[in-house]
């Protein structure tokens, strides 16, 4: 993973994702690689974002895989490489402080963005558009079992439903639900027939 873009077909890797529909590049994929393999795939990503493509950023905050500093750093340039920040008030505040408040549109269009959806807590989603700020209440759907996986379920609803063509808020509802279903079962990736009314619901809105 570290070798990505730095050995091997590394360019044929790049200019594979800057010809992408959609990109989604997390924080921690950028902490593995050194710096010329990050600013490589921070590249493609602009390219694909310059092409058209839809481009996601999530900064998965790791303290231990490299500093804050290095991470506002990098983070911030992949923001401005990106259309949408998946993010969360408390990792905006970890590497931008001030920048974790219910409104996240600022801080974050500065760089680049022109969509974030935000976690804001267990109570809510914010998702912000040059358009409108809105707040989407999160599902509760049962008692939680095992959190592992839920950010990853909310991304890939969220990624699904924008890549289908349906709004924001939409997708910030089906996110929040698809979160809600895993966090019942134990294990981050859970059998299909748990969320077949989901996939079901999903599928009616995108016909």
């Amino acid at each position: 993973a570290r070798d990505l873009f730095t050995r091997g077909n590394w360019r044929t890797r790049a200019d594979a994702l800057a010809a992408a529909e959609m990109a989604y590049l997390s924080g921690i994929s950028l902490a593995v690689l050194p710096d010329e393999g990050r600013t490589r795939l921070i590249a493609a990503t602009g390219a694909a974002k310059a092409a058209g493509a839809f481009v996601a950023v999530d900064p998965n905050f790791r303290p231990y895989l490299w500093t804050r500093e290095t991470a506002r750093k990098w983070i911030a340039r992949a923001y401005g490489a990106a259309t949408l920040a998946l993010t969360s008030a408390d990792e905006e505040e970890a590497l931008f402080p001030g920048a974790g408040g219910k409104l996240p549109w600022g801080p974050i269009h500065g760089r680049g963005c022109s969509e974030v959806a935000m976690k804001a807590g267990a109570s809510s989603v914010i998702v912000a558009t040059p358009e409108r700020v809105s707040e989407i209440p999160t599902a509760h759907v049962g008692a939680v079992v095992d959190t592992t996986g839920a950010g990853d379920a909310f991304n890939a609803a969220y990624l699904a439903a924008r890549l289908k063509g349906l709004d924001p808020e939409d997708a910030a509802r089906r996110g929040c639900a698809l979160g809600a279903r895993v966090v019942t079962r134990r294990g981050a990736i859970i059998p299909r027939a748990a969320m077949a009314d989901l996939v079901e619901e999903f599928a009616d809105a995108c016909s």
